[in-house]
């Protein structure tokens, strides 16, 4: 029977994961040690080795969207199974192709949740588009930060007058980071970071053109972890999601607290990235991708449900 206690000790084997197909969590032979501990210290019992299962990583279809959402417009129906996916999972990457309502549907996914207030990372010259988008879709109050604003943000929120706040990445550090404690002849980390308080104002994070935290040296991709930490709504937005190899997923993957679901750092250089600067095992990663966080759609796929 289901236990929680259980539940976690599972999640703790390296490189388990959950296989949504044949609903059963899979674990690499590499962890077979840690596998027959588990199972002496839980009194399980080891029967005969079971034939291996030939995994045709056949991508499950997106589930419908049974919930009806107050949206000022109508959502198509690939971006309805979008939204219904996003709602199911709650922190993931959006990866449909430029031209197919990345945006649209995240705003549905937010609105249906009521996950507010939002806060939206985006490059600058989006700024003013994701401030319309919202207005198109919601009767939602968004606004760009400026000093004015970021001064006294806790006070708009409690006011109702926003509900939807809007930053650029070259403006988080001055927005949001109250300290950097620059560590002697080390790497900077997010523990070298010190937070203002404002980053804790925010039920839910859209990060807008995810792409551009493809590397996690650089102090961007730290600050937008370091805002998204601990948030139950996180939705990453890039039509490219690998730029050049895997490791580009790696400082996305962290941004919605996503990388143990692939058996950790280690686990998925060594299984996806050929150590680190290759690729390897492409198909059991897209699959994976799929089944825990993560959709893709080219206008092929769609084509039928456009205009």
């Amino acid at each position: 029977p289901f236990s929680t206690r259980l539940l976690t000790a599972v999640k703790a084997l390296p490189g388990r994961y959950w296989n949504g197909t044949l609903k059963v969590w899979v674990v690499p032979k590499t962890s077979e040690a840690e596998v027959k501990y588990f199972g002496s210290k839980y009194h399980f019992t080891f029967g005969e080795p079971a034939p291996e299962v030939i995994q045709n990583f056949v991508i499950p279809e997106l589930p419908e969207l049974t919930t009806e959402i107050p949206l000022k417009r109508k959502l198509f129906p690939y971006q309805e199974k979008g939204v219904a996916y996003a709602l199911d999972k709650k922190r993931l990457i959006i990866g449909d192709q430029p031209g197919l309502g990345k945006t649209g549907q995240s705003i549905a996914a937010i609105l249906s949740a009521n996950q507010f207030p939002c806060l939206v990372i985006c490059p600058a010259s989006l700024k003013i588009n994701w401030q319309r988008e919202w207005e198109i879709w919601t009767n939602k109050k968004a606004r760009v930060i400026d000093p004015a604003i970021a001064r006294y943000m806790d006070r708009w929120i409690d006011s109702g007058m926003i509900d939807v706040f809007i930053v650029n990445y070259e403006s988080l550090k001055k927005y949001f980071v109250q300290e950097i404690n620059e560590p002697e002849g080390k790497k900077l980390t997010i523990k070298n970071i010190m937070f203002n308080k404002k980053r804790e104002l925010f039920k839910s994070v859209i990060v807008d053109e995810s792409h551009r935290c493809k590397d996690l040296k650089t102090q961007q991709t730290k600050f937008v972890k370091g805002i998204c930490q601990d948030k139950e709504w996180i939705f990453c937005l890039t039509g490219t999601p690998v730029v050049n190899k895997p490791k580009d997923l790696i400082p996305q993957l962290g941004i919605i607290n996503r990388v143990n679901d692939f058996g950790g750092y280690k686990f998925f250089t060594d299984r996806y990235c050929g150590g680190l600067n290759g690729a390897s095992n492409l198909k059991e990663l897209n699959y994976k991708l799929n089944i825990n966080c993560f959709y893709r759609r080219d206008k092929s796929e769609v084509l039928k449900d456009l205009p």
